[in-house]
């Protein structure tokens, strides 16, 4: 066979591979320490889903249970000012995690932004009362070794998608 009904410009397949291999390091696609803004909307992921769930809490508490027989106390529950405060700071939590997802990989801000998981047993015990159990601390205890093990790492390890290919 000859070469010469091929396009000068094709790339074969090992060296679409190479190439693939070569934007995929660490070095070549980003960052491999967070920066101070990033760090801080990573901590607002946390904080504001902690917060606002929280909120959410103590203003379902004050309306009381909402079963089938008395579902219309849902709208009641949009004016509690516990509940509104805790929808924005909800909204906030979102938009933060957005961010953080637009220049880290899924991988990383999971386990980094987890540290969630561990704030809302600790708020749920010291702020709003509840009892927790042996169990639920072990896991707490498990889930912030595991929060330190998943933050390892460079935070962004695939290539970069531009505006162009992500359609």
């Amino acid at each position: 066979m000859s070469l010469g009904n091929q396009e000068p410009d094709a790339v074969t397949e090992p060296e679409r591979k190479a190439s693939y291999k070569e934007q995929s390091t660490p070095e070549s696609t980003g960052q491999l320490r967070l920066n101070f803004k990033q760090a801080m909307v990573l901590a607002a992921v946390p904080v504001t889903a902690t917060s606002g769930n929280t909120l959410l809490a103590i203003g379902m508490r004050q309306i009381g249970r909402i079963g089938v027989r008395n579902w219309e106390l849902l709208f009641s529950a949009l004016i509690n000012p516990y509940v509104l405060a805790g929808i924005i700071l909800l909204i906030g939590f979102f938009s933060s995690y957005l961010l953080a997802l637009s220049w880290a990989d899924l991988t990383y801000v999971i386990p980094t932004t987890s540290f969630g998981y561990i704030l809302i047993p600790l708020v749920s015990h010291f702020y709003l009362k509840e009892s927790i159990s042996d169990y639920r601390w072990m896991g707490v205890v498990l889930i912030f070794f595991g929060v330190l093990v998943g933050a390892q790492g460079p935070i962004r390890t695939g290539p970069r998608l531009s505006q162009e290919e992500g359609k």
